[in-house]
C-alpha cells in the first residue's frame, strides 16, 4: 500500500514543477509595476477660411414695410458682395428675426414673439426690426499669398459697409481641426513615453506598453490663435473700417495652434 500511493504521488508532484516552470517565464515578462507621465502636443496650421460676421436688417413702423426693407437691403448687399468676383465666396444666413423696438413705460403689454424675436412685458412698440445674421466666408486663402488674404478681408468689409450692414467681427477657421487635433495628441502621447523613459532610466527598468490614456485640460497660452488681452495694444494689430486684424510679423493671419494634454499610464518592465 506506501509502494501505491509514494507511487501516485511522484507523477503529481512531477507536474506541479513543470508547471512551475513554465509559468516562471511568464511571470517574469509581466509588469513589474506602473508609471505615469504627463505629456502636451501642439501642432499648427494656417487658418483657410475668413468669416465676415455681419447682420443685415431692416425697419419700420409696419412688419410688412420692415420685411420689405430687409429683403432688399439683403438683396443689395448680396448683390454687391457677388461683384467682388472672389472665387467660392459663401454668404450663410439662419433667416430673418422679426421684433418690436420697444420702451418701457409701465404698462402691461402682450408679448411679441416671432422666429425667436421677443419684446418683454411693461414695454411699448415703437417700430419694427426684421433682422438677420449672415456670415460672408472667403475660402482657400491658405492658397493665397498674405496681401491677397487681407485686400479680400478688406473688399468685403467695404461692401458690407456700403450696402448698410452691420459688421460684428472678422474671423480667421481652419477646417482640418479634427486631423490637427489626432496629431497634437499623438504628440501629446510621445512627449509622455519620452518623460516616462527618462524618469525609468534612473532605475534599472523600461517603460512597457500604453496601460491608459487619460486627455487632460491643456494651459491656455493668451498669445495663441490669434487671442489678444483686452485693452493690450499691439503692434501686429492692423485696423481695416474699426475692425482689427491680428498679423504676425509679415503674414496677417496668425497660424492655428492646436494643444492636446494627456496623461498616460505604462507598464514597467524589468530592465535588461
Amino acid at each position: 500500500m506506501k509502494r501505491s500511493a509514494t507511487k501516485f504521488v511522484r507523477p503529481v508532484f512531477g507536474c506541479v514543477v513543470i508547471a512551475a516552470a513554465l509559468a516562471g517565464p511568464l511571470c517574469a515578462a509581466e509588469p513589474r509595476g506602473k508609471i505615469a507621465a504627463d505629456g502636451v502636443g501642439t501642432v499648427s496650421v494656417r487658418p483657410d477660411v475668413a468669416e465676415i460676421r455681419t447682420s443685415v436688417s431692416g425697419n419700420a413702423s409696419l412688419a410688412a414695410e420692415a420685411v420689405k426693407k430687409f429683403r432688399d437691403n439683403r438683396r443689395r448687399a448680396c448683390e454687391l458682395l457677388h461683384k467682388l468676383d472672389l472665387k467660392g465666396l459663401v454668404i450663410d444666413g439662419r433667416g430673418p428675426v422679426i421684433s418690436s423696438n420697444a420702451a418701457n413705460n409701465g404698462q402691461q403689454n402682450a408679448a411679441f414673439i416671432f422666429n425667436a424675436g421677443v419684446v418683454q412685458a411693461n414695454q411699448q412698440s415703437t417700430g419694427i426690426n426684421c433682422v438677420e445674421q449672415l456670415v460672408v466666408r472667403v475660402p482657400s486663402i491658405d492658397r493665397m499669398k498674405d496681401d491677397e488674404v487681407v485686400n479680400a478681408v478688406v473688399k468685403v468689409l467695404d461692401a458690407c459697409k456700403d450696402a448698410g450692414m452691420t459688421i460684428a467681427c472678422v474671423h480667421f477657421k481652419s477646417t482640418n481641426m479634427e486631423t490637427k487635433k489626432t496629431a497634437a495628441v499623438r504628440a501629446a502621447v510621445a512627449a509622455a513615453r519620452q518623460k516616462a523613459e527618462l524618469l525609468a532610466s534612473l532605475s534599472p527598468a523600461r517603460v512597457g506598453a500604453v496601460l491608459a490614456i487619460q486627455e487632460t485640460a491643456a494651459p491656455a497660452n493668451p498669445f495663441e490663435n490669434g487671442i489678444q488681452q483686452a485693452g493690450v495694444d499691439s503692434d501686429e494689430n492692423i485696423t481695416v473700417n474699426g475692425m482689427n486684424i491680428q498679423v504676425s510679423n509679415s503674414s496677417p493671419l496668425t497660424p492655428i495652434v492646436v494643444r492636446a494634454s494627456v496623461n498616460v499610464e505604462f507598464a514597467l518592465e524589468r530592465g535588461k
